[in-house]
């Protein structure tokens, strides 16, 4: 989970009528793009019924930072920041946030609340903390895959080519400029499943120069679970 200004994006859900690729071409052709960068930028909001949340991304083939704010209504606010670098993501979290999002105890979210806390990527936990926070993770995630289609739409009041499928559980979109410009520029979601949620990327700057190091003092998770 700069970000600036997020995309406004409106789509047709009919097939393109004018000559385009076929949907598996088109979605190689934005893979293979993705791999060719060296790192992106995102701000994706989402929300359902109780909840509303803002991700601010800077991620890179082995690295990445992002930083993530979940309100909910009635609730408190969760606030938390990943950094990840070759084998380890490193967690920083409110209280809230490691209650909540992360399911560690009471007392484990007050000791350790706003502290660094090293996962190792052979550990269970990395995958959920350091997902979305690399390119590959993010590929792996925001590509559509199953019944696919070509869809054309708006992307702030520009034209755009979209990657689309309906899965009957969720719908989900990645729009790029054009075909021969294959690089995305925005993604939108809608699930179905338990609460209804709508969520929506803002993508690019694409490369950026990233500077994101290992985090001093962290504590190990091992030590945060066995407490």
């Amino acid at each position: 989970m700069g970000l600036g200004v997020c995309a406004v994006v409106s789509a047709s859900a009919a097939a393109i009528a004018y000559a385009a690729p076929s949907p598996l071409a088109l979605r190689s052709s934005i893979v293979a793009a993705i791999r060719a960068q060296h790192s992106l930028h995102y701000i994706s909001t989402g929300r359902d019924v109780d909840r509303r949340w803002k991700v601010i991304g800077d991620i890179g083939r082995v690295r990445g930072v992002q930083q993530l704010t979940i309100r909910e209504r009635g609730a408190g606010v969760e606030r938390e920041t990943v950094v990840v670098v070759p084998g380890t993501a490193y967690l920083r979290g409110n209280r809230a946030a490691l209650h909540d999002h992360y399911n560690y105890s009471a007392a484990q979210s007050s000791r350790y609340a706003n502290r660094w806390i090293s996962i190792p990527r052979g550990q269970f936990a990395f995958r959920e903390v350091a997902g979305d926070v690399t390119l590959p993770f993010f590929l792996a995630d925001y590509m559509p895959r199953g019944r696919l289609s070509v869809v054309r739409g708006d992307v702030d009041g520009r034209k755009a080519v979209g990657l689309h499928t309906d899965t009957g559980l969720f719908k989900f979109t990645v729009y790029v400029r054009s075909v021969v410009r294959p690089l995305p520029i925005a993604v939108t979601s809608v699930q179905y499943e338990g609460a209804s949620s709508k969520g929506q990327f803002n993508l690019g700057p694409w490369n950026r120069h990233l500077r994101v190091r290992a985090r001093s003092h962290a504590v190990p998770v091992a030590k945060v679970l066995n407490s």
